[in-house]
């Protein structure tokens, strides 16, 4: 009986031990493969939420760069597209690879190549580095790697690309500023204002003529318009001279008044003048009433100069218009220096010494240079006096204006009786001028509106015309061009005759706050400034390299080239 239970009772022990130690070793083999089987699910390192699926990313691997990009990813694979880089690389060859995850290796297709890979991945915002080593034999179910390295890829960012308001050529300021009767200086003279609304002909020689017999000290005024809202510091100035000539007119005429709003509304800063009018009957005092006009202009661009803080003015960018006679002033200002001051104006037996053109109006001192002029149906009695500027001019004539010819003649040839040739010396016109402008290759444009004559900018009743908003267009682009010349854009390095595909390219332009360049069919790789190195897709369907910047004065820029 009691070797029946000893039997049993070892029996027993033996089986506990038995059980014990198969536990122990199903315990340690279930925690074995619990780790194994837990590695093995560690996500794909591409599956991280910081690494960014279409971005590229670039890093050296040995003394080659490498540039990819993931275009298609799921939990176990993912697919993409890669070049390399050279110094000279213009064209990249884009080739396609491939992860495909093997439990707890990967496996990399590229090239017509496979490589075996045990791959840490840390994953940043900025990129990712991986610790690679690579199968180097295999035996059974046993694997050996060697360690290849650490690669280091960053993430690329495609520069920054905008586009700005086309200030200057396009409608950006809704409201303007208008500051009335500022005064820019005083100087003797009969009238610097003359509406003669309804009066007849008759009644204005009158009341001229009596107006006429005394000088007084006279206040010049001006009116100037801003865009309301505008925070540029520096502006490019437009003024304008009314017609009338040299006897009639006012700052306020409806063509000054418009002209001004529709400059400033584009961001210029805008004045209209008042300047001294009037003459006696008499061929030296109609020629001295048009230099006082070019003294008082002067006078106003001084002042205007020397208050360019006040009203935020760039003093590298002033322009000058007016019609008829304020056409004539404003070619006037622009070329005529004091060696080519008329003989009337100095002093002879009847009439005083005007001084030179810079020494009335005000006491003022500052310089100035006109960069370009807008001339309405103006003229000059000297061709030799554009030779001393490189002034540019855009003009607007009629070729039946009989007041003030377009060719060379005696102005108002429409008195029947001919004494305008009494009275009035020949002038050359706006065809003249154009043709002596492009022989000094002064930059320069001519709108001949055939027959029409003068003052084609308003109709019957005064009232502006489809002519006026010509004549504005056309204005507003040709003086663009002197704030954006034409010759800006993108030029590749070295130059060539065509567009073509290098690496390089380069932004010709000055004055420029900030340039921004953006590409289609390609990839930006660097930026300096002006200069940006690019690389093509040779499949792409279009290649075109972008580039948009803001000068100085706040004009926008855009410009493409294409191949």
């Amino acid at each position: 009986m009691n070797k029946k239970i000893k039997i049993k009772f070892f029996k027993s022990r033996k089986m506990r031990r038995i059980l014990f130690i198969s536990s122990f070793i199903i315990a340690l083999c279930t925690g074995f493969v619990g780790k194994i089987l837990a590695k093995n699910k560690i996500p794909a390192f591409w599956t991280d939420g910081k690494l960014e699926i279409y971005n590229y990313y670039y890093g050296q691997i040995n003394d080659t760069a490498y540039w990819f990009r993931f275009t298609d990813i799921s939990e176990n694979e993912a697919k993409g597209e890669y070049f390399t880089l050279t110094n000279t690389t213009i064209y990249a060859d884009l080739k396609e690879f491939s992860f495909k995850k093997n439990k707890k290796n990967y496996i990399l297709n590229f090239d017509n190549r496979s490589l075996d890979l045990k791959i840490e991945a840390n994953v940043s915002n900025n990129g990712f580095v991986l610790k690679c080593s690579k199968l180097k034999s295999k035996f059974l179910f046993f694997k050996k790697y060697e360690f290849l390295g650490n690669y280091s890829f960053k993430k690329y960012s495609k520069p920054d690309f905008k586009t700005f308001p086309n200030r200057y050529k396009e409608e950006i300021f809704s409201d303007i500023t208008v500051l009335k009767d500022v005064e820019y200086g005083k100087a003797e003279g009969y009238w610097t204002s003359y509406n003669t609304g309804s009066d007849r002909y008759l009644n204005v020689l009158v009341k001229g003529f009596l107006s006429s017999l005394f000088k007084e000290t006279l206040s010049l005024k001006m009116d100037i318009y801003m865009p309301k809202t505008d925070e540029l510091a520096k502006r490019p100035l437009i003024m304008f001279i009314h017609g009338g000539a040299f006897y009639i007119g006012d700052k306020e005429v409806e063509t000054m008044v418009e002209m001004c709003k529709y400059f400033a509304k584009r961001g210029y800063v805008c004045a209209s003048i008042n300047y001294r009018l009037g003459f006696k009957v008499a061929k030296a005092s109609i020629e001295r009433a048009g230099y006082r006009a070019i003294q008082d202009g002067h006078a106003a661009l001084r002042f205007l100069v020397n208050k360019s803080e006040t009203y935020r003015i760039n003093p590298d960018y002033i322009f000058v218009g007016g019609s008829s006679a304020g056409g004539i002033t404003a070619l006037n200002l622009a070329f005529m220096r004091n060696k080519n001051r008329p003989e009337t104006s100095k002093k002879s037996f009847l009439y005083s010494d005007l001084g030179d053109i810079e020494t009335d109006g005000n006491t003022l001192k500052d310089k100035f240079e006109i960069k370009a002029v807008i001339n309405m149906w103006g003229a000059v009695n000297n061709l030799e006096m554009i030779d001393n500027s490189k002034a540019s001019v855009i003009s607007f004539h009629g070729d039946k204006d009989d007041v003030v010819p377009i060719d060379h003649g005696h102005p108002f040839q429409d008195i029947k009786v001919g004494v305008n040739s009494l009275f009035l010396n020949k002038t050359y016109g706006s065809l003249p001028i154009h043709i002596k402008l492009k022989e000094n290759a002064n930059r320069e444009f001519l709108h001949i509106f055939e027959g029409l004559g003068h003052s084609l900018n308003v109709d019957e009743n005064d009232k502006i015309n489809k002519n006026f908003y010509t004549i504005c267009d056309e204005s507003k682009d040709f003086l663009y061009e002197e704030i954006v010349p034409k010759s800006w854009g993108i030029f590749s390095i070295p130059p060539t005759l065509t567009n073509r595909a290098l690496s390089l390219y380069e932004a010709k332009a000055s004055g420029v706050k900030e340039y921004f360049w953006d590409i289609d069919g390609g990839i930006i790789i660097s930026t300096d400034k002006n200069k940006v190195r690019v690389v093509w897709f040779k499949e792409a369907k279009k290649h075109v390299l972008k580039l948009s910047f803001i000068t100085e004065l706040n004009a926008g820029f855009y410009s493409e080239y294409d191949f």
